[in-house]
């Protein structure tokens, strides 16, 4: 097993957050144990054993080789470029050179998480002692929704263009509240909707928010997404600027996660309304907010 791990492996730096701390070694997705069994197998004095026996053994004496299960969601491409320098790395200084990139690169991106778990715990404080004059909120687009959506799908609906709907959340961290704006593509700028998630969209969507939600703060910190077509860009920080010139804030700060590293609660609320919009019978904005609500409630 170690032996297959050492050619096919791509070993990690560090071991995973609340796991042991012994650094595991992911095998391809499309390694299958029954596949590395049969090479056991096949190999020339090899000891023979059962498949139950093999499994159990690889468990208890080699839990650190691990499978990698498939992502579906976004990975980090210099992640996943790191990762695929320790799979072709032949020699142990090749590897030991691309294992301290990965490690390097896993560090910044956890001193910036870091920043972001701190600025929260500040939000929170405040919050305790019924201070409003600091908040901490993050803010992202989702995956645009679709309609209509049936938990049945009918045939010919999945060859039709469906009428797409914008999902964008503002989420107060210390409340533990988030605030979504859904609109469709005949309400926002551009034709069918093209240019719904640029600046224009996010700096009148979180002027709106700031405004009904957070007119009593005065020392503002917010996250945001690395992408410069909707929140990095010289618009948004023009708006910034402009709020604090008007005397709306005392202070505003933005922060940018690392590209690929940028989960957050905003994220996981975005999750469960994805959820519960997937189970449910949708056909028309009414549903769509139906939907959002139920998810809130869940």
């Amino acid at each position: 097993i170690k032996s297959y791990a050492s050619v096919w492996g791509m070993p990690q730096p560090a071991a995973p957050r609340g796991r042991a701390q012994v650094a595991p070694i992911y095998l391809p997705a499309s390694s299958k144990k029954k596949d590395v069994f049969k090479l056991y197998s096949e190999t020339e004095g090899a000891t023979p054993m059962a498949y139950s026996t093999f499994v159990k053994t690889w468990n208890e004496q080699c839990s650190e080789v691990v499978v990698m299960k498939p992502r579906t969601g976004d990975v980090c491409a210099w992640c996943e470029k790191l990762r695929e320098a320790i799979k072709k790395a032949r020699t142990e200084e090749k590897i030991g050179e691309a294992t301290g990139g990965l490690t390097q690169h896993l560090m910044q991106a956890g001193k910036e998480r870091q920043y972001y778990k701190a600025k929260i715990e500040q939000a929170n404080g405040h919050a305790q002692e019924q201070d409003p004059t600091m908040v901490h909120i993050t803010f992202d687009f989702a995956q645009q929704l679709e309609l209509p959506q049936h938990t049945r799908q009918v045939g010919p609906i999945y060859f039709k263009s469906r009428f797409k709907v914008q999902l964008f959340g503002v989420c107060n961290e210390a409340a533990k509240k988030q605030t979504n704006f859904l609109f469709h593509e005949g309400e926002s700028i551009g034709s069918d909707g093209k240019k719904a998630h640029g600046p224009n969209s996010v700096i009148s969507m979180v002027h709106h928010y700031l405004r009904k939600q957070c007119s009593s703060a005065k020392i503002i910190s917010m996250h945001a997404d690395n992408c410069v077509g909707q929140n990095k860009n010289k618009s948004v920080m023009a708006f910034i600027c402009w709020y604090v010139m008007h005397g709306y804030a005392e202070e505003v700060i933005i922060s940018f996660m690392r590209v690929g590293h940028t989960r957050c609660s905003v994220d996981a609320k975005f999750g469960r309304l994805k959820q519960q919009f997937r189970s449910s019978e949708v056909d028309s904005m009414d549903d769509v907010v139906s939907a959002v609500d139920s998810s809130c409630a869940a």
